[in-house]
């Protein structure tokens, strides 16, 4: 396969709405959460060769509604991640585990998987070479979720104090968190492009 810095290239092949509401509202009843997942289980099974199952790494990152429960009744979230745990546990593939994102880790994926999907990060052309775009081509991402937006972008140069770093695609992605109204849960999530 195709790999830049043992980095995969890949692309979206399903998009699947669970049922019900999230996986938070099933706090007092966490063995129905599981019901509400295995629909969207079944069709990613679908198109996922057998041979290939057991070897298909998954993973459950719950966000905003999650981290409110858990602050709210850490034992009714340790009861929803372990019915989901449970739920996932018996598909075919290696599930990896339930857990809880953080409000950064959640603005970083956005902003990887939109700069990624519009090819933003790193390219494979047609004559096999790997094009690193420039830096400013890169996009912001605002997601207005129900319990935690975040605004993710590039901003104007270093930001003192960031402790954060994820590497991707050969290069490093470096973002802190600026709280903008502590009354909302308002976050702002900044981001910025390391050229290895």
């Amino acid at each position: 396969a195709n790999k830049e810095n043992d980095t995969g290239i890949v692309s979206q092949a399903l998009a699947c709405q669970a049922e019900g509401p999230g996986i938070s509202s099933y706090a007092s009843d966490p063995a129905r959460v599981g019901e509400s997942l295995q629909g969207c289980l079944e069709e990613a099974l679908a198109l996922i060769p057998k041979a290939k199952h057991h070897e298909t790494p998954m993973f459950l990152g719950a966000t905003a509604g999650m981290r409110l429960l858990s602050r709210k009744n850490r034992s009714q979230a340790e009861d929803v991640f372990a019915a989901v745990s449970r739920a996932l546990g018996q598909s075919p593939v290696d599930f990896r585990g339930a857990e809880l994102l953080t409000g950064q880790d959640e603005g970083a994926f956005g902003w990887i998987t939109i700069n990624y999907i519009l090819g933003l990060l790193v390219k494979y052309s047609f004559s096999g070479e790997w094009i690193r775009p420039l830096e400013e081509t890169l996009v912001g991402a605002l997601d207005m979720g129900g319990g935690s937006p975040q605004n993710t972008f590039v901003p104007g140069g270093p930001i003192p104090g960031l402790g954060t770093e994820l590497r991707c695609l050969g290069g490093r992605v470096v973002f802190g968190v600026l709280t903008l109204a502590a009354t909302l849960g308002a976050m702002a999530v900044q981001v910025f492009w390391l050229q290895n």
